[in-house]
């Protein structure tokens, strides 16, 4: 295992010429030319670098190097260094994956008897089947995936095995190499005929980084929902146009998948008849949500900021909501818009196609960010009072 992570640094030290673009070009730290070279040269030595405290783990570097040097390898090794004994006291309890109680755990408590009813069906046997996977963050709105368009995909969730993102984007990459590995294990013992991936954060983890950072590959095809969708939406007639703007955020995991990932969500929204207002840093130079800003001081203050940027941004635009297409940040963004003065509309993709049909959607996100709260406050009381804290028989 070490060795593997090793060779991240031996790759970097290899192959990067100091030319200081990945940092240069860095959406999120700004930094001159001269600065930028400074502080690669501090990452590649070992030194204090400004980066390791600002970096909000966001894939853009990956796309301005011109050597293929995985400058963004480079700023996980040096976390990773610092974080061999894993996450601090006060982050274990509410990383995915976790024992309960957790949030997702605690939020379950409060699920309507309609979404007691469909989580209960997320855990049934799926072995061979078509299936649709929710994702961590999926698990606290599960209604949302409940659509008619997906109706012809079995839907499923493995809410004790996270594939391990958080735990890559902060850097701690033993950890991530377990999660993995109890993903993996999870999904080869049930295996299905194809998995379409309602979350691009997990569809990136598994598609691209199982195999370059673990050299894992996955025994059966997997998609985007996004390509299960496109193709159902040749099937329905263009609806009348909603007639809405919305101002779109890019998830950072979509900086891996490409300019085709970004071309095809924006084609859906088209399809819906909405007008996309693209943020001041979109795409390849989108900002992170906030959910990834913990990462560099492990702070939890650092998410607050980074994702209230974000939704201020879209009230000042005079767009009539903000949109994502990753659940992930539609549920910070829908917990810092409950308890700011000001408030505007948060949609994901989904809910909009399901309007554009002629639909309502459950759009739970007001709720949702209220029963989030409570449970990740209950989780961390709970953590501190060890209440529920398994005995090592129960561990995998």
């Amino acid at each position: 295992m070490r060795d593997r992570f090793e060779n991240i640094l031996k790759n970097c030290v290899a192959r990067c010429t100091l030319c200081g673009k990945c940092l240069e070009l860095c959406p999120q730290i700004d930094l001159s030319p001269t600065q930028a070279k400074e502080e690669k040269l501090n990452l590649l030595e070992g030194r204090p670098s400004r980066v390791l405290s600002e970096c909000t783990s966001c894939f853009a570097c990956m796309s301005f190097c011109p050597n293929n040097a995985d400058p963004h390898g480079l700023i996980l090794y040096r976390w990773h260094e610092k974080r061999t004994n894993g996450p601090p006291f006060y982050l274990q309890p509410v990383l995915p994956g976790s024992k309960s109680p957790n949030p997702i755990s605690e939020v379950a408590q409060a699920y309507s008897h309609k979404e007691k009813e469909f989580y209960d069906t997320l855990l049934e046997n799926a072995n061979g089947q078509e299936v649709l996977f929710l994702g961590c963050n999926q698990l606290f709105d599960p209604l949302l995936a409940d659509s008619p368009l997906l109706k012809d995909l079995k839907a499923v969730a493995s809410p004790d095995a996270c594939c391990g993102e958080p735990m890559y984007r902060l850097g701690l990459l033993d950890q991530f190499e377990d999660a993995a590995k109890k993903w993996v294990k999870h999904w080869r013992a049930k295996a299905p005929s194809k998995m379409v991936f309602f979350c691009p954060a997990g569809y990136n983890v598994v598609t691209n980084l199982y195999p370059k950072r673990l050299g894992i590959e996955i025994d059966f095809p997997v998609l985007t929902v996004f390509d299960w969708i496109e193709e159902k939406l040749k099937e329905i007639d263009r609806p009348k146009p909603l007639g809405m703007s919305v101002m779109l955020h890019d998830s950072c995991h979509a900086k891996m998948l490409g300019d085709r990932f970004y071309a095809q969500v924006r084609r859906i929204f088209s399809w819906a008849g909405i007008e996309v207002i693209e943020m001041k840093k979109s795409k390849t130079l989108s900002l992170c949500c906030g959910f990834a800003s913990i990462a560099p001081r492990l702070n939890p203050v650092d998410v607050i900021t980074q994702g209230h940027g974000r939704v201020a941004e879209a009230r000042h635009s005079g767009a009539d909501a903000l949109a994502v297409y990753c659940n992930g940040c539609g549920v910070l963004f829908s917990v810092i818009n409950r308890y700011s003065p000001r408030r505007i509309k948060i949609y994901h993709l989904l809910e909009l196609l399901e309007l554009a049909c002629g639909r309502e959607p459950a759009h739970m996100s007001h709720q949702n960010a209220g029963r989030l709260a409570a449970a990740t406050a209950s989780t961390l009381m709970k953590g501190r009072l060890g209440i529920g804290k398994p005995d090592a028989s129960s561990e995998d």
